[in-house]
């Protein structure tokens, strides 16, 4: 079980740039797991600055909490930068780019070893909007995960690069506007 209580700020600075930021306690309790019944405190933090023109905009984020496992850990003490820019170059045309940076150090009761995984990603994205009902979109995602020297279990896999290629298409009843 995760619990969690924030608080949270927002604040708009200008017509154009805006700050938000919460944060607060977070604990994780673990019961009847193969190590016994344990119980974690951390802080949770999520904080974000944006920065919007008429066709483009900038945002800078940062989160630092819990995150669920996946059948092999409990979970993580997560931190997690990510930065994105995107800009409509013409009314039917736009694009975006991404990247960021996290890194997981899995949970375990006092006296146990964790490890840390070390995971950077890119991507871009360009949409074209189709008539007044339509748009269509082509992605790539670039991923690249470090792990620990010595993987405590065979699902880490080999590191490198993870590439993803995507195409959405969007469909409207209503109008695009």
């Amino acid at each position: 079980m995760d619990y969690l209580a924030n608080l949270a700020f927002g604040r708009k600075i200008t017509g154009r740039l805006a700050f938000q930021a919460a944060g607060g306690p977070e604990q994780i309790r673990v019961n009847g797991a193969g190590n016994g019944n344990f119980q974690l405190w951390t802080w949770s933090v999520n904080t974000a600055l944006t920065y919007e023109r008429r066709r483009s905009g900038i945002s800078v984020a940062f989160v630092r909490g819990l995150t669920g496992g996946s059948g092999v850990y409990f979970g993580a003490r997560s931190n997690t930068l990510n930065g994105s820019l995107r800009h409509q170059f013409t009314r039917f045309w736009s694009a975006s780019v991404n990247g960021g940076h996290a890194l997981n150090t899995n949970l375990a009761p006092a006296g146990t070893a964790t490890f840390s995984f070390n995971t950077w990603l890119l991507g871009a994205n360009v949409e074209r909007q189709l008539g007044r009902h339509a748009q269509v979109g082509f992605n790539y995602g670039l991923l690249k995960q470090n792990n620990p020297a010595v993987c405590p279990v065979a699902s880490c896999g080999a590191t490198g690069f993870q590439h993803s290629l995507g195409m959405t298409v969007n469909w409207h009843l209503l109008p695009v506007e």
